[in-house]
């Protein structure tokens, strides 16, 4: 019984998200991190970005954020994720503050806090798309 080749040849570079496969494999072609911001970013031979960070911009009671992305994608479509960052113990006395995307533009995304953050240290932020 043969077995079949699990690390074919690389022919090529796949260059769309529909065209990979186990010879035209996606790569990292570019990355980057930078120590002071804690912000970095992937981008990949089929266009896409992953780029993330984190921030302690958040304002003192309720109210939005905008910042801007390391690297802007082609459109509006980009996946971003916000995870906030405590410390403490939520109580019923000191409740933390929820986080949420407003909105998303090529270029950065705005977010919307709608608690006082006494207890809310920062947030970590990732974004994904072409």
């Amino acid at each position: 019984m043969q077995h079949p080749n699990l690390n074919p040849p690389i022919k090529s570079i796949c260059t769309s998200s529909s065209d990979a496969s186990s010879d035209n494999p996606v790569f990292i072609i570019e990355t980057y991190y930078n120590s002071t911001t804690k912000e970095w970013f992937r981008k990949y031979s089929d266009g896409v970005i992953e780029q993330g960070g984190y921030r302690t911009d958040l304002p003192s009671s309720r109210g939005e954020v905008a910042f801007n992305f390391i690297e802007s994608y082609q459109s509006t479509n980009a996946n971003v994720r916000i995870t906030p960052v405590f410390d403490a113990t939520p109580s019923e006395t000191t409740r933390n503050g929820g986080i949420a995307v407003k909105t998303v533009t090529a270029s950065g995304c705005t977010i919307y806090h709608d608690l006082p953050t006494t207890l809310t240290v920062g947030y970590y932020w990732e974004a994904r798309g072409i």
